[in-house]
């Protein structure tokens, strides 16, 4: 059976689950291995510190206690072991791409890792569906992020390991420490199947995993994402998978911003977030057959790259969307002025 995908987009931006939503290395043991290159005891805590923490935090483990990957190791995508069904979070950086399994994250829940010369944090809440991808970078400098142990709103929170501040994860934003009210940068990335993303970035590396599948700990198929936000600043709107399905394409507006949030004609587990705007021009995209054109010149897009192969606009490509995913139970909790899209509602 097919699952459901979320959909999302953000200069801040989130999916929501609930209706749709270099070298290739042999498998290694270190992505499995425990390394902490910090004890979080000689950091700074806030909560030691006896700091003020928003309502609704819930203090569970401790530091660390699910086990961060500092270390990560990537194998070719031939060399991977995973079911052509399992979900994974991919990205893509200046032309390098990477896969992480959900199955793994939910053992592990977070990397620290460098891509394309990009220090990034990867990280997936089990309990509120949370797929997301930040610059660990603040005022420029890279940051390594480990496990605080504790949930605000149903979602995992991070600690710093330079100042001890405590960061939310749906919203890369630190509620305690030091660093209280800054933000990092959401980056695109996209939760779908692996055969999906193999298929559309065939020289993408994948993390490394244990080789026994017992230890990816999770059937995926178990998981359903099925309700998408997308989120600007304090603007989110909320796209129901299967609505984004059966209308194909919805071309939208949010804070100002002109987007287009989309389902691959040909791969219903395969979506994209685009910016609708190309230089001073607003496109609107529509489904026709099986695939993806513009309404102003007929052009023809690739879902996967968001690049016109075809037409008066063949060789543009359209800007992709920061994107994340939250399960909708948790979605207002985290942007509570959000909305629900409805097929009926334009803002074109």
């Amino acid at each position: 059976m097919t699952r459901a995908i979320f959909l999302g987009v953000a200069v801040a931006a989130v999916l929501v689950a609930g209706l749709f939503v270099l070298f290739g290395r042999q498998p290694s043991a270190g992505t499995d291995d425990v390394l902490r290159p910090v004890d979080p005891s000689s950091v700074y805590d806030p909560i030691v510190g006896g700091e003020a923490f928003p309502g609704g935090i819930r203090w569970v483990i401790s530091r660390d206690g699910i086990h961060p990957i500092y270390d990560p190791t990537y194998v070719t995508a031939d060399l991977v072991k995973w079911d052509d069904g399992d979900l994974v979070i991919g990205l893509e950086i200046d032309g390098e791409a990477r896969a992480y399994p959900i199955g793994y994250l939910s053992r592990r829940e977070m990397v620290n890792d460098t891509v394309a010369s990009v220090p990034i944090l990867v990280a997936w809440c089990p309990l509120c569906g949370t797929a997301t991808v930040h610059r660990r970078e603040v005022d420029g400098e890279p940051v390594l992020f480990g496990n605080q142990g504790a949930l605000w709103g149903n979602a995992m929170t991070w600690w710093d390991h330079e100042t001890g501040s405590i960061w939310s994860q749906p919203l890369g934003e630190a509620i305690a420490g030091p660093l209280k009210g800054r933000t990092l940068e959401l980056l695109p990335s996209t939760l779908t199947t692996w055969v999906s993303w193999r298929d559309a970035h065939l020289d993408t590396l994948a993390l490394s995993t244990p080789t026994d599948r017992s230890a990816l700990q999770l059937d995926s198929t178990a998981i359903v994402l099925d309700s998408g936000v997308l989120g600007l600043g304090n603007d989110a709107t909320a796209y129901p998978v299967q609505a984004v399905r059966e209308a194909g394409v919805v071309n939208d507006v949010v804070a100002g911003l002109e987007v287009a949030v989309l389902v691959d004609p040909t791969d219903e587990d395969r979506w994209a977030v685009f910016s609708r705007r190309l230089n001073d021009q607003v496109i609107t995209l529509s489904v026709q057959g099986d695939a993806v054109t513009d309404v102003e010149t007929g052009s023809v897009w690739d879902v996967a790259t968001g690049r016109a192969i075809s037409g008066p606009l063949a060789g543009e490509v359209l800007e992709p969307l920061p994107a994340s995913t939250v399960f909708p139970k948790d979605f207002l909790t985290f942007w509570p002025n959000g909305t629900l899209w409805e097929p009926n509602r334009a803002r074109e």
